[in-house]
């Protein structure tokens, strides 16, 4: 979910209204603020630093994002929000989602009426990479042990990474799969695991010598052991 966030502490431009991301619970019956500013996250959509454009002070959010397929990488990366560090530089298969969304933004809070600066912009994303997880240290990498789920006809795993590393070459995303008793499952082991090298939005999870859908017991619980490697990241799994 997206909170505005009203900001009175610039004294050149009092009134910077900008969007912060929020993760909701329960349907959006209660909701956690995970990027707070004064925590060191920047903001979701932030306002145009240069002045007296018409996004410069205020930003009111569509709450719904547009998703598109099938656009180049530059299309889908060109009109990304300021704070955003991810798809200007990376290199990301073209055939993927994207996520637009639509804003409504003015020069400033207080603006004069009829003032001439006001206008719609644009804001575009990888589809589903609100947020990421990485190793603290690329030296050892790291790991993220998912809540145990029922999988029920499950057929594939598809995952939102990238394994590139950018400036560490031995980077990848590893996945293995655990029973419900936390033991790795037969066949689903991370060294059997086809390496994820580069930045996908839909990877898909294979192993070399079992199929999710052929070979995994189902219906049954499962945990998914994501192993990140060098400076790689995971943004979101998808179970189809």
């Amino acid at each position: 979910m997206f909170l505005q966030h009203l900001d009175w502490t610039d004294a050149s431009l009092p009134g910077i209204l900008q969007v912060e991301l929020a993760v909701s619970h329960n349907n959006g019956s209660y909701f956690d603020r995970l990027f707070r500013k004064v925590d060191g996250f920047p903001m979701f959509l932030s306002v145009n630093e240069e002045k007296s454009q018409f996004n410069s002070g205020t930003i009111w959010m569509d709450t719904w994002g547009h998703t598109f397929y099938g656009e180049s990488v530059e299309e889908s990366t060109k009109d990304l929000p300021s704070n955003d560090e991810e798809g200007q530089e990376d290199k990301i298969d073209s055939n993927i989602l994207t996520t637009k969304f639509l804003y409504g933004a003015y020069a400033s809070w207080n603006m004069l009426p009829g003032a001439n600066a006001s206008g719609i912009g644009i804001a575009t994303m990888v589809h589903d990479r609100y947020s990421y997880f990485e190793p603290t240290n690329v030296m050892y990498g790291g790991q993220i042990t998912l809540k145990p789920h029922l999988f029920d006809n499950v057929k594939n795993i598809y995952v939102n990474c990238d394994g590139s590393g950018q400036a560490y070459p031995s980077s990848s995303v590893l996945i293995e799969i655990l029973d419900e008793y936390g033991y790795r499952v037969r066949g689903f082991e991370k060294n059997l695991f086809v390496p994820i090298t580069t930045n996908q939005g839909n990877g898909l999870a294979k192993w070399n010598v079992s199929s999710i859908e052929m070979d995994l017991k189902q219906p049954n619980m499962y945990s998914i052991r994501i192993h990140l490697l060098g400076g790689a990241k995971i943004y979101a799994v998808t179970l189809v």
